[in-house]
């Protein structure tokens, strides 16, 4: 049974980063948002992370043929929307959206296929999936053909709401209709989308009962190099092995996988969130408390794991 590490909270949040130094520190297989997988793949053959088109990508293409064998655009369709419903909110209970269902049978079937043949092919380590909606982490649980370790991973409301309102162009993007990042129109949409993410991600993990965590964006670009570690060793995932430089085969996620020095924290360090003084205080107002709570959180986790090696 596979064994994966979700990444889940708000879009724009950093994932990608974290998944990308996650896949360079531990002995993983970095799969990117794989609730993506049909749409931005399979249908319209956007880059995997490792710079081949998505046709033309040896890994995804073993993991299609091993899980599915054969397959056309039309079954292809039918997995998104299969897909899109459990992105949208057609759940295991234990993600306490609103109003909770039980899992699609034909999702369960897909995922359970799909993660079994990327656990084979990856070379039966860990899968990293990034999807970030909770309740599609939630679902794959409940199929019962993985076991999920959420790691919810959030950043200070400001500049994450900012970023959600910024458009950015998709270099993965082999059309021009999707050659730009979707973004939020208004500061409501931005700053409900914040809200209710990670409230979803907090929610999941106080009913997940095996290992999980709780990971500050803004602190981990602050020490990487320490965080890193502490994150691996949370998760129970091993170090890789010093000269393995693996491909990532992440399916979608920020652009940043194609920059020369898109994993460079030091780069991703923003000062300024764009906000006028009107808009930070209304985001202030309606995150604060929640921010609040979330920080806690994960000031607790790495006291902990600062104690602990301490005490090493």
């Amino acid at each position: 049974m596979p064994d994966i590490v979700a990444i889940i909270g708000c879009a724009r949040s950093g994932s990608t980063l974290l998944e990308g130094k996650l896949q360079q520190a531990a002995d993983v297989t970095a799969l990117g948002e794989v609730a993506h997988l049909w749409s931005r793949g399979f249908l319209r053959d956007e880059l995997c992370g490792c710079g081949a088109a998505f046709s033309r990508c040896e890994f995804w293409m073993e993991v299609l043929a091993r899980a599915f064998g054969k397959l056309h655009a039309s079954d292809a369709r039918r997995f998104d929307a299969a897909f899109r419903t459990a992105v949208g909110g057609v759940v295991h209970v234990e993600a306490r959206v609103w109003r909770p269902h039980a899992v699609d049978p034909l999702f369960a079937d897909l995922a359970r296929a799909l993660y079994r043949a990327a656990h084979q092919v990856g070379g039966g380590k860990t899968l990293l999936d990034s999807s970030k909606p909770a309740h599609f982490a939630a679902s794959i649980a409940a199929t019962g053909g993985a076991r999920v370790r959420p790691l919810h991973l959030f950043r200070s409301p400001a500049p994450n709401i900012q970023s959600l309102r910024t458009a950015k162009p998709r270099p993965q993007a082999r059309d021009a209709a999707h050659a730009m990042m979707p973004r939020s129109r208004t500061l409501a949409h931005a700053i409900a989308h914040w809200v209710f993410r990670n409230a979803q991600a907090s929610n999941f993990l106080d009913q997940h009962k095996g290992r999980s965590l709780t990971i500050h964006f803004d602190a981990f670009r602050r020490d990487a190099s320490a965080e890193l570690p502490a994150i691996m060793a949370r998760l129970g995932l091993p170090a890789r092995r010093a000269g393995d430089s693996p491909t990532w085969h992440s399916v979608s996620g920020n652009p940043l996988r194609f920059q020369p020095n898109g994993l460079d924290v030091r780069a991703q360090d923003r000062t300024s969130d764009g906000l006028n003084a009107v808009e930070r205080a209304l985001v202030r107002v309606l995150t604060g408390r929640q921010q609040m709570r979330l920080e806690a959180r994960a000031f607790r986790r790495a006291s902990t794991d600062a104690a602990a090696r301490h005490a090493a």
